[in-house]
């Protein structure tokens, strides 16, 4: 269990300081070898970084070997270790172009290509963000199968009953310090582990209120929206998200959840169907018109498309608002620094100098600025994708507590979440995504884990609305 602000130097992707990295008995990382495929020891990280336009098949061969001969020695070793079954479905490839595919299953792909390089170490970095529970627990018989068969994994999680479940010894950081090393799970449960990461500081619950939902926020109705395949993404979906409601959306990465809330933030077209924002009819409004009708909008992919990580904090801090912040054609320095200031301190976001540039943050910080800057707008409806994932147990409450606080003032919610605990805790309602198509809704009070990962799976249909 790592509190992580990176986690990529484990796999040589940074040079650590003044440390040695061995595995079996062989040093691993020195100045003059990087790179972590040659030891065949594998990073999957949740970042899932990748080459665009190459298709799936040949990023699971790249960086290894190449043709039938690495195809085979896979099958036969996903065939040994049962991966042909269920297990198997979260590692399937689609012949897509990275830059089609969500980053579920970018990550797919990093776990595959692993197998394929059959990597002794495994450095797996959130790697059940992309799975169904069902799908998790069966990742974790792969896993044990994995260390039966010889090799080492490396867990990375903030799930930490995942970690109690997978893991026979966890070590904790925090802050970039060890605080826990190789702690037996047999000896500790998740509320110690959770203790150990976020130190003498309680992390309580988020407490939820019942809802008193008034009249619709945001409507679509009948949504279709191809990718830039042509393909269908979202297939003729219908929901409302009313005033003060958090809508969840549940469903394996990957079918649809991405297109959909890009089509209603307007960076994807539609092709059938309207979206509406406080009757406001945004169809084929373009995203300023839409952030003037009430819309605010938290990307799933937060340094690809929510904010610039080249930029200086301020400057990504003041992007929704260059129109007011400016004097004549230039932007107000003072103006957009106090602004910047004003979103730092209200969503206690931990930076340096505002005018380094915004990549050095750590995933938390980032995520506050984000929302920081999305909530500042006061809006009337909110689309969060994935606000939670990568961030500590902290930052995670931390989040959840703003969006909360939103529906709780008022403001629709539509959170897209892979985290099906999370929903269950934070939404009103449940919606599941299954190719492209909404196939289940819930009320979260009386959904059952089970119900909801059966429908994110396409085995049923049942609701309970």
């Amino acid at each position: 269990a790592a509190q992580r602000e990176d986690g990529r130097t484990g796999a040589a992707h940074r040079a650590p300081h003044g440390a040695r990295v061995a595995c079996r008995a062989d040093h691993l990382v020195s100045a003059r070898d990087q790179s972590g495929t040659r030891r065949r020891d594998d990073l999957v990280d949740q970042r899932a970084t990748q080459q665009l336009q190459v298709s799936a098949v040949q990023r699971a061969h790249h960086a290894g070997e190449v043709g039938a001969r690495a195809h085979h020695r896979a099958e036969r070793y996903l065939a040994r270790q049962r991966l042909a079954r269920a297990p198997r479905r979260q590692l399937e490839l689609r012949r897509d172009h990275g830059d089609h595919q969500a980053g579920g299953e970018r990550q797919r792909v990093e776990i595959l290509k692993a197998l394929w390089r059959d990597a002794r170490v495994l450095i797996l970095d959130e790697p059940t963000a992309v799975l169904t529970p069902q799908e998790a627990v069966e990742l974790g018989e792969v896993l044990r199968r994995m260390v039966a068969d010889g090799r080492s994994v490396i867990f990375i999680s903030h799930k930490l009953d995942e970690v109690v479940s997978f893991c026979d010894e966890a070590t904790v950081l925090r802050g970039g310090e060890t605080v826990a090393a190789s702690v037996p799970v047999a000896d500790v449960d998740a509320s110690e582990l959770a203790r150990l990461m976020v130190g003498d500081v309680a992390v309580e619950a988020v407490p939820i209120a019942v809802a008193m939902p008034g009249d619709p926020a945001l409507t679509v109705d009948n949504l279709s929206v191809r990718d830039a395949r042509g393909l269908v993404a979202v297939d003729s979906v219908s929901f409302d998200v009313r005033s003060g409601e958090i809508v969840g959306i549940a469903g394996v990465a990957g079918n649809g959840q991405r297109a959909l809330t890009d089509a209603i933030a307007g960076l994807e077209p539609v092709e059938a169907g309207t979206v509406t924002v406080m009757r406001t009819d945004v169809t084929n409004a373009p995203p300023q018109r839409r952030f003037a009708a009430g819309l605010a909008y938290v990307p799933e992919d937060r340094l690809g498309v929510g904010l610039a990580p080249k930029l200086p904090v301020t400057e990504n801090a003041v992007m929704r608002e260059f129109r007011t912040l400016r004097r004549g054609p230039l932007l107000n320095w003072a103006s957009a620094r106090a602004f910047c200031d004003r979103i730092v301190e209200r969503f206690e976001v931990k930076i340096g100098k505002r005018d380094a540039p915004l990549a050095g943050l750590s995933g938390g910080n980032l995520q506050r600025l984000l929302l920081g800057r999305e909530l500042s707008g006061k809006p009337d409806v909110v689309v969060a994708s994935q606000p939670t994932r990568g961030l500590d147990v902290a930052g995670v409450r931390a989040i959840q507590r703003l969006l909360v606080q939103q529906r709780d003032e008022g403001t629709g919610v539509l959170m897209v979440s892979e985290d099906l605990d999370e929903l269950l805790s934070l939404a009103d309602r449940i919606l599941v995504m299954n190719a492209g198509r909404i196939v289940g809704e819930f009320t979260a009070r009386d959904a059952t884990r089970t119900q909801i990962g059966e429908a994110m799976m396409g085995t049923t249909a049942e609701a309970s609305a």
